[in-house]
């Protein structure tokens, strides 16, 4: 694929990346691209870079060592990573888990980063698994489909269900270590290859109660980011990856414009009014469709960070509504 110059630069070392420099990690990514789709997988390598600029931590506690960024700033970086590689901006989209696992106990979070901050976890919830109970928690059992990261997690997170479960509707998820699951490859497909988003097997793992928590439920933390609404925050970190491969491809219909000739002697694309038109449409769409979840962010952060009750659903809502516009929907 053809590139702008900061794209054509020569490799470079992830380790001199950071959350306000990202240009090295996305050389990298750029580089590297080609490999993913083939190992069905984004390499450790880019997986630790990620953890190094802070992807994982971006939404964690700062007592536990996070930094609590706001989602508007996380969304951002997940964006220009999806412009680099689909792949690699879906699989770190998944840094948004962070806020999933805050509705965790109090003791079970200080375990999960009890050795630092930065700690992946993948998921994949449905069909929900029925699940029993037992003396030490919930015997777990199931095969669960679209894994997306479980090749690089450190913890990986299951739906399960329960008879009479106090929970109600709301799918339960049992945090399970990555050790104790079992990777079916089979993510044989032609687009995002790179996300290793494969089945996962859990075959009688003893899941103690306080390892689980309700998806969509109340956070045990308390804070602005923590009263954001974590379901409309995953919707919107996934669609924002979709933002970044649109402003890719326009960036690559750009780079063929100007040097593609045609054969029938018709001047080269980047000359032609029309297809400049239809260029520029294209690019104000994209940032217009970035800017309405930037705006929902801004609006669920302002209702959280003042605790307001009932404006509060109604602001999470509206940022759900501009979701479903940014992805078109």
């Amino acid at each position: 694929m053809n590139a702008s110059p900061e794209k054509q630069c020569p490799v470079s070392h992830t380790a001199a990346a950071t959350w306000d420099n990202l240009s090295p990690l996305l050389v990298e990514i750029r580089a590297r691209r080609n490999e993913f789709g083939p190992a069905q997988e984004i390499p450790k390598e880019i997986i630790d870079g990620f953890r190094r600029i802070g992807i994982y931590r971006a939404m964690v506690a700062k007592r536990f060592g996070g930094e609590e960024r706001t989602p508007a700033e996380f969304c951002r970086q997940i964006e220009r990573i999806s412009e680099a590689d689909g792949s690699a901006g879906w699989v770190a989209s998944f840094g948004d888990g962070a806020r999933y696992l805050a509705a965790l106990p109090d003791d079970t979070l200080r375990k999960v980063y009890a050795n630092g901050p930065d700690v992946v976890l993948a998921g994949a919830l449905f069909p929900l698994q029925p699940a029993r109970r037992c003396a030490g928690g919930f015997v777990v059992n199931g095969v669960w489909p679209f894994a997306s990261g479980s090749p690089g997690a450190d913890l990986i997170g299951v739906g399960i269900k329960l008879e009479d479960d106090p929970a109600g509707d709301l799918p339960r998820v049992a945090v399970i270590p990555a050790e104790k699951v079992t990777i079916r490859p089979n993510w044989d497909v032609i687009g995002l290859r790179g996300t290793g988003s494969h089945d996962v097997v859990v075959s009688d793992v003893i899941v103690p109660e306080q390892w689980t928590l309700i998806r969509g439920g109340p956070a045990t933390l308390d804070g602005p980011i923590y009263r954001y609404p974590s379901v409309a925050f995953a919707a919107q970190a996934h669609a924002v990856v979709g933002i970044g491969i649109a402003r890719a491809a326009i960036d690559e219909v750009i780079a063929m414009a100007g040097s593609r000739a045609s054969i029938t002697g018709a001047p080269v694309m980047a000359e032609r009014g029309y297809v400049q038109l239809e260029i520029a449409k294209s690019r104000i769409y994209a940032t217009f469709r970035s800017f309405l979840l930037l705006r929902g962010h801004g609006r669920a952060v302002e209702a959280s960070a003042h605790g307001r009750g009932k404006s509060e659903h109604h602001d999470a809502s509206a940022a759900r509504r501009d979701e479903r516009r940014a992805a078109g929907r």
